[in-house]
């Protein structure tokens, strides 16, 4: 099974930090896990930082939304 998880930070904020351990805790059990954000704090080669290329794909709502 492949897994991403898709968070604003990697390691900064409750959240954050739950859904880093989470992730972290899958590759521990052999799973292959990827984590996608918008601001990368850590070292962590299985996260990955991602941004918009323009204002207007930062939050298209139609494409969201369908």
């Amino acid at each position: 099974m492949r897994i991403v998880q898709i968070s604003t930070w990697d390691i900064s904020g409750g959240a954050a930090r739950s859904a880093y351990r989470l992730h972290r805790g899958l590759l521990g059990l052999g799973e292959h896990s990827r984590m996608l954000v918008r601001h990368k704090l850590s070292t962590d080669d299985s996260v990955f930082a991602v941004s918009p290329m323009n204002s207007e794909e930062a939050f298209d709502e139609e494409l969201f939304l369908s």
